[in-house]
């Protein structure tokens, strides 16, 4: 009996750990919606980058918003400035191929989505500003290791 409260305790305690990375995250809030999809599968994985330096990932198969950390509050600043900066706002881009990138900017309740992959881009900003946030996800998993 004691075996299986033990095993109970220990589920009980993973499940407490994975829920609490499950965050109620606000689609409505200003944020920077990042990352790719279709291909065989049609999957779409996505990130979300709130302005409070929130980083957020859904794909998919996800039935909720996973926190997956927090970057620094300048650097969070400097990548919503660099939408701005870089034209990214006044570009319309609608031109999704098989396999599709996208960068989705969330502000004040309005939104403005560049999506590509159909062929190579005659400007590059949008690719660029897409690395730089994939990078910094990445980042934030490495540190989780």
């Amino acid at each position: 009996m004691r075996l299986y409260f033990n095993i109970f305790i220990l589920l009980l305690t993973i499940s407490c750990t994975k829920k609490a990375n499950l965050q109620a995250f606000d689609p409505k809030q200003d944020h920077l919606e990042f990352g790719n999809g279709g291909g065989f599968t049609g999957a779409i994985s996505s990130a979300y980058l709130l302005k409070n330096g929130e980083v957020y990932r859904k794909s998919t198969s996800d039935t909720s918003f996973i926190k997956i950390g927090k970057i620094d509050l300048n650097k969070a600043k400097q990548l919503f400035n660099n939408y701005q900066t870089l034209g990214l706002k006044e570009m319309k881009l609608d031109e999704p191929g098989n396999r599709y990138y996208f960068i989705t900017s969330v502000s004040n309740g309005e939104s403005h989505k560049l999506t590509w992959g159909k062929s190579e881009l005659q400007n590059n900003a949008p690719a660029l500003l897409l690395k730089i946030l994939n990078d910094t996800v990445k980042q934030l998993d490495e540190n989780k290791k």
